[in-house]
């Protein structure tokens, strides 16, 4: 029943009765501010999607992410990130059944509970993101978007913004619901340049899952500082390319970086650790700002695996120096 049939049960039965039900998706923008309950803050680098559900009394909210800041390690699915978010690009509403509902709830439980049966949750931003986690739910209630192409295993675009379309192309279970609406707040007013570039949707066509979706912390870091310490007349692409260049020597934290200098139209990138250096000659042909940012995530991964079997080198190096316990 809609929500008018369900107003006139109420108002027959006497009673409250759950209803009516209603999903959310929010699209935040890159550079949205995030606060928590405390006040503390901090801005969203890439951008984020993430959904709330309510049944007319009780709100319960889930959105994916990874566990520390980057673009690949493991992740979690976080609650009631809608109070947190402040002013979201992009928010629609649809008014659902009770079925949908509880199918948003569960499949949201399922992975605050850390059960990845129903989504993985290792966190990618090439393949397994917060919107794919959206859509991923969005597809398990049965709310599919009516694409040109029909793609049943469809689970959005790589950027936040650009589902916009395909969030409105979902058949209404309600079309003639007054809960049915979609709300658009202004983008983020100091937004950093490679946060327009997140920002900015595409022409025609989807974009591309082999291209970058952000810049990890300790990348985004390194970017800013090379950014303010170089002239204005150093483009953009051209510090993310001494920025790449110097994770490529090893130079992967802001502090591990001791000067950064331009010399004869030359980027030099000194680390605090000897032979620890990098150099762009701005007369060579310089990558992409989205050349770059694929080129920064490509290192991420490499250095998130590195760790990893460092980590799984100590723990069985502890095991075998402790040898057979006895119970």
């Amino acid at each position: 029943m809609d929500s008018q049939s369900h107003s006139s049960a109420q108002a027959q039965t006497g009673r409250k009765e759950p209803g009516p039900y209603t999903v959310t998706v929010y699209l935040a923008a890159p550079g949205t501010a995030v606060r928590d309950e405390k006040g503390h803050g901090h801005s969203s680098s890439a951008g984020h999607a993430y959904f709330m559900i309510s049944d007319g009394e009780h709100k319960n909210g889930y959105g994916f992410s990874p566990i520390e800041t980057g673009v690949i390690g493991a992740g979690h699915v976080v609650r009631d990130e809608y109070k947190t978010y402040q002013n979201p690009s992009y928010s629609y509403t649809l008014e659902i059944t009770k079925e949908q509902h509880e199918k948003l709830r569960e499949y949201g439980e399922a992975g605050v509970r850390g059960d990845d049966s129903r989504f993985g949750l290792y966190y990618n931003g090439f393949s397994n993101s917060c919107i794919d986690y959206v859509w991923s739910g969005l597809r398990d209630a049965g709310l599919r978007p009516k694409l040109e192409k029909p793609d049943p295993s469809f689970d959005g675009t790589l950027k936040v913004l650009p589902n916009i379309d395909a969030l409105k192309s979902i058949p209404k279970p309600f079309p003639d619901s007054k809960l049915n609406s979609s709300h658009e707040n202004p983008l983020p007013k100091n937004q950093t340049t490679l946060q327009k570039l997140l920002t900015e949707v595409e022409g025609e066509g989807e974009p591309g899952r082999d291209q970058a979706s952000a810049l990890s912390r300790e990348s985004q870091q390194l970017f800013d500082r090379m950014r303010s310490d170089l002239p204005a007349n150093v483009t953009d692409g051209q510090v993310m390319s001494a920025m790449v260049a110097a994770r490529e020597s090893g130079i992967h934290q802001l502090q591990q970086v001791r000067d950064v200098v331009l010399h004869e139209e030359k980027i030099f990138v000194m680390g605090t650790t000897p032979g620890f250096r990098a150099m762009v000659d701005l007369n060579q042909p310089q990558q992409s700002i989205e050349e770059g940012l694929a080129r920064s995530q490509q290192i991420d991964a490499r250095v998130a695996e590195q760790t990893r079997q460092e980590t799984q080198q100590r723990e069985a190096a502890t095991q075998t120096a402790g040898g057979p316990q006895m119970g």
